[in-house]
């Protein structure tokens, strides 16, 4: 436990004025990322659209309204590809593609998402990128999903 903090206390030390940390101020549940990627790839026509327009008159059948920027934890989640600046250049990726066969909760849309989950946090934990000499954005709220993820499953098993 104490190596924890040494590691988490030696990454702070390295952070420089060139250090960017990401804190989402949008919702960053999974399943309604998910969702608003559902709403992006229902625009027919990327290069005529304004995605933020869009996202504001836009909705799904089963009333779920959200804005534009949900799309950036879409990236980071590999729902939406990270091409460019502008969203008129991105697609959805193949793993929205196979979420897409499965409702919401279901066991094969769980196990996919959790695949998800923990790629972003093995990535996170392998990075041995100098964050010193660039701008580096450190992805720091999916790890409460990734926690709150495990937690539900160990409770679930535990009760059943």
């Amino acid at each position: 436990m104490e190596e924890s903090k040494d590691i988490i206390k030696a990454k702070l030390d390295s952070l420089n004025d060139s250090s960017i940390w990401t804190f989402a101020k949008q919702d960053t549940n999974f399943e309604n990322i998910f969702k608003a990627v559902c709403i992006f790839d229902s625009i027919t026509d990327l290069s005529e659209v304004n995605v933020e327009q869009y996202f504001a008159s836009h909705s799904l059948p089963d009333g779920f309204r959200c804005n534009h920027r949900m799309l950036s934890s879409a990236q980071l989640f590999g729902l939406l590809t990270k091409n460019s600046s502008s969203y008129s250049n991105e697609s959805v990726t193949p793993v929205f593609r196979e979420l897409q066969n499965y409702p919401i909760g279901s066991r094969e849309f769980n196990v996919i998402k959790s695949e998800q989950l923990l790629k972003i946090k093995i990535w996170a934990i392998i990075n041995k990128a100098d964050n010193t000499n660039n701008h580096q954005i450190l992805p720091v709220f999916f790890i409460f999903d990734v926690l709150l993820t495990l937690a539900q499953k160990i409770f679930t098993f535990l009760t059943t």
